[in-house]
């Protein structure tokens, strides 16, 4: 599969979690980064150590970003942190500000539904400066 089919399937991603299509949006995103990995990121696969090794192309940040996003839409803010401090710290490594702005404020988000209003200020707070 090629780069710009990739992307498209994270537009598509982005297109359901717009439209509140939540588990396709999740299958898209797992998806785009199986074919990054070369091996399927299950739906338990919250394994951090296989999450940062994802190769650091700007589309595995991007996919993270967004399904971190289609879970604690769904209420899944815990499982959801995994994947968003990952997609935070691959736009880090890349050095790509708006992605870097986007993933502060998804990992905001997400501390903001788990209820820690501090470490959520915190991300918010980085966004706005990037």
């Amino acid at each position: 599969m090629t780069n710009d089919e990739i992307e498209q399937l994270l537009i598509q991603a982005a297109i359901s979690n717009t439209k509140e299509n939540f588990a396709e949006a999740e299958h898209l995103c797992r998806k785009a980064l199986s074919i990054s990995d070369g091996a399927p990121v299950n739906e338990d696969e919250e394994n951090l150590s296989k999450l940062l090794s994802l190769p650091a192309v700007l589309h595995n940040a991007v996919a993270l970003r967004l399904l971190s996003e289609s879970l604690w839409r769904r209420g899944m803010a815990s499982k959801s942190l995994a994947f968003a401090k990952s997609g935070l710290a691959i736009a880090l490594n890349l050095d790509n500000q708006p992605e870097i702005a986007l993933s502060l404020r998804n990992v905001g988000i997400v501390y903001e539904h788990l209820s820690d209003s501090v470490a959520a200020l915190e991300y918010f707070t980085k966004a706005l400066a990037v």
